[in-house]
């Protein structure tokens, strides 16, 4: 406030010294102009007054200069009286309601959320009146069976039907059997809430796993039991389906678009029977020994493993293949082939 009035004091100063004079030096151009021509007596007349009386002081562009300059002065000091105090831009939050936390598998990996709020609060703590920012809290937890990566572009916020880019740049590298907690950052529209909210994890070619926020907290779809079960006997060796499983995750791997992990726990014996004669000996077993044959095509098993069998003994696996979604019926091709020959056993692939 001081220092308003100090310029204010300038400017009434500079008016009382410099205004007259520039006055008077304007007032004598225009009636030098607009007088005509006089007649000789009268200006000689002015001639001889004007030779005799002392002249005004002449205005000097520097005194125009510094009267503009003091009106401006003038005008800034009025305006800054004038205007109005900027309002403080008032917080908005709009938290997440329901049943929390809620989950889902992805990989293998579940993504628990613990807490949610939509607001107008930026990542550096200042309100702003045209933004809004929703932050999600997420715990991870990595069961196996190694490490996994997450990268800032899995987890999708879904809201009114578009989906937002996490945008705080997190990734998170997450050893078997620990957890972590994420906060993740999405930029909504200042009217969004959380009606219909979901987070949907997935990268392009992999399928999607999504997480409602709102309404009752959903069941998991899959993994989904299946009630098939079956045996065949293929050279010495007695194989037999003990159950089998369709899901969307195995061994930290999702899915492809439109494709499912079928796993079979499989209990293979050695009867001890050489089809080709002589001794009885143990047997070298491998996923060599199945095919699935889907529409008359054969799969090779995406899991591999390896065991010499006793005679008399008995060894449980499982064996995993990538069906296509919706795969109804298939058979599970046994044996090593040639001397030991092949059997097949038809499996029904409804859930239990």
């Amino acid at each position: 406030m001081g220092e308003n009035e100090g310029h204010l004091r300038l400017v009434r100063r500079f008016l009382r010294s410099a205004a007259p004079v520039l006055l008077a030096s304007m007032l004598a151009g225009c009636g030098a102009t607009a007088q005509g021509q006089a007649s000789a007596a009268a200006n000689t007349a002015t001639v001889t007054v004007a030779a005799t009386a002392p002249p005004p002081a002449a205005a000097t562009p520097n005194d125009a200069q510094e009267l503009v300059t003091a009106l401006q002065i003038a005008a800034s000091v009025a305006s800054a009286a004038q205007a109005p105090t900027p309002t403080a831009v008032p917080l908005v939050s709009r938290p997440l309601e329901g049943t929390l936390p809620r989950q889902v598998q992805y990989a293998n990996m579940q993504f628990r959320v613990t807490k949610a709020t939509i607001t107008n609060q930026d990542p550096s703590g200042k309100t702003v009146g045209d933004q809004a920012f929703a932050y999600v809290d997420v715990t991870v937890v990595n069961p196996g069976p190694g490490d996994q990566a997450i990268g800032q572009n899995l987890l999708k916020l879904s809201l009114g039907g578009q989906q937002y880019q996490e945008q705080s740049g997190a990734t998170l590298s997450l050893a078997r059997d620990t957890s972590a907690a994420m906060k993740l950052l999405y930029q909504v529209p200042p009217s969004a809430t959380w009606d219909n909210a979901s987070i949907v994890l997935g990268r392009p070619e992999k399928e999607p796993a999504t997480l409602p926020l709102t309404g009752p907290a959903p069941a998991p779809q899959l993994p989904v039991n299946l009630a098939t079960k079956g045996t065949a006997m293929s050279g010495q060796i007695n194989y037999s389906v003990q159950a089998a499983t369709l899901d969307l995750d195995y061994a930290g791997t999702r899915a492809d678009l439109g494709k499912r992990f079928l796993t079979f726990a499989v209990v293979m014996i050695n009867n001890g029977k050489n089809p080709t004669g002589g001794f009885t000996t143990a047997r070298a077993l491998s996923q060599s020994e199945f095919r699935l044959i889907v529409d008359g095509l054969p799969a090779a098993p995406v899991n591999t493993f390896e065991k010499l069998l006793d005679v008399s003994a008995s060894y449980q696996t499982s064996v995993v293949f990538v069906v296509p979604a919706g795969t109804a019926k298939a058979q599970l091709q046994v044996g090593e082939g040639g001397d030991y020959g092949q059997a097949t056993i038809p499996l029904d692939l409804a859930a239990s």
